[in-house]
């Protein structure tokens, strides 16, 4: 491919991307936000569960509209990949990024005898700091479910898990950046906007570094 049909390719892709996670993740917002409202702070177990269900399904829509968006890309230059394998990986890996982060929210156990003088909240940069790491790790699981389907159809995509592990890394930085901004008294537009506006940054992100990846594996296969 020439210099401009990299470029152009890596621009559609990085687009999808970030139009993916932006209504993935306003559609997972919202529906926290509806459990928020209904349920309060769910204390029960069937409250609780509940919550993971409707957090499950909002990984579900985020990776049926990122999968399918990345493999409308995709599918131009490796028309072999079957649609139901790299979207049905992609949600499957969604779901689970999801199911670990609910679990970890709802169902560890909070120890509220402590007085608060004691209690120390982490500063931005520790928290950028976790938000990095649990990106990349996650980044990588994501990576590895789509590498799975990628590998059957093209050479040289094991690079394919760093990347993602890469620019989920920045991403979840992103996402938790603008998940730290809203206070007690902010308007829930307000929260949406915020959710809204971190969505399309950290999928930008994915899409801008893992699109530098699949123009190398698409260079290395033609």
């Amino acid at each position: 491919m020439t210099n401009s049909t990299n470029l152009k390719y890596w621009w559609k892709w990085t687009i999808n991307c970030g139009i993916g996670e932006l209504i993935g993740i306003a559609a997972a917002s919202m529906m926290a936000l509806t459990v928020h409202q209904f349920l309060g702070e769910p204390e029960t177990t069937q409250d609780k569960l509940l919550g993971l269900f409707i957090m499950l399904f909002a990984g579900l829509i985020e990776g049926f509209i990122l999968g399918t968006l990345q493999w409308k890309v995709l599918k131009v230059k490796f028309k072999e990949i079957p649609y139901n394998k790299w979207v049905g990986f992609t949600i499957l890996v969604a779901m689970i990024g999801w199911f670990i982060g609910t679990v970890s929210s709802l169902f560890l156990i909070q120890v509220e005898e402590i007085p608060d003088e004691f209690l120390i909240e982490p500063t931005i940069y520790q928290t950028l700091l976790y938000a990095t790491g649990l990106g990349a790790l996650l980044g990588a699981m994501f990576g590895y479910f789509q590498w799975l389907v990628f590998r059957q159809y093209a050479l040289h995509t094991f690079k394919w898990i760093w990347a993602n592990a890469l620019g989920w890394a920045i991403a979840m930085a992103i996402i938790f950046y603008f998940a730290t901004l809203p206070i007690s008294s902010t308007p829930t537009s307000t929260i949406l906007l915020y959710g809204g506006i971190g969505g399309v940054l950290a999928g930008l992100s994915v899409g801008a570094i893992t699109g530098l990846f699949l123009n190398r594996i698409i260079k290395e296969n033609s």
